[in-house]
């Protein structure tokens, strides 16, 4: 369901919200004010909003699942988010976010976490202990190194580091001949990207 001008109360059994394409600066005290009267939410877009920030009550919604919140002007995710106990996509592509707190760790939930066209540095280890996590995309941000070990996250589908263009070094173990992982590189910093051990 879509809303415009309502009052974010009145969708309160709602299952998927779609918040789109708003430029009003009324928009974020509405989900600040709202947003855990949503008991019933399952799906929250909020993709092109210019919203700079998002509420802590997010990791009080107890039943979310789905998060797209991309194309807006976030620099932070909320800590709270990742306390959301049944949280498996979580989409905030071309934002501004520079860090993944390791409270990242508490979502052990997730499935796919999508952040390309961001302004990440490094990755939290603690991203390797998520059990379910398939899909992890990255590409497009500033990172220089990724020497997280993968060999533990067995469910790992697709990594995707695609035009980090400072990104020069990558764990041995993405290259074992048992790694099931699919792995973009294109438009890293080398040709051939350097191998190194990685951080447990």
């Amino acid at each position: 369901m879509s809303i415009g001008l309502w009052t974010i109360t009145s969708l309160k059994n709602c299952h998927p919200v779609w918040i789109t394409h708003h430029t009003l600066p009324a928009l974020y005290i509405v989900l600040l004010t709202g947003i855990s009267c949503l008991t019933e939410l399952e799906t929250l877009a909020i993709v092109s909003n210019r919203l700079t920030q998002l509420p802590e009550t997010l990791g009080d919604l107890s039943k979310l699942r789905h998060l797209y919140a991309s194309r807006n002007q976030f620099t932070s995710i909320p800590d709270s988010l990742w306390r959301a106990p049944q949280l498996c996509l979580v989409d905030f592509h071309d934002n501004f976010i520079e860090e993944i707190s390791p409270e990242i760790v508490y979502c052990q939930t997730l499935e796919m976490l999508f952040l390309m066209k961001n302004r990440l540095h490094c990755i939290p280890i603690q991203i390797t202990c998520l059990p379910h996590l398939n899909h992890l995309i990255l590409g497009s941000n500033l990172l220089e190194d990724f020497l997280l070990s993968v060999k533990d996250m067995n469910s790992l589908l697709l990594l995707s580091l695609a035009g980090n263009k400072r990104l020069t070094h990558i764990p041995a173990d993405l290259y074992q001949p048992n790694h099931s992982t699919i792995l973009h590189l294109s438009g890293c910093a080398a040709d051939s990207v350097t191998t190194v051990t990685s951080r447990k």
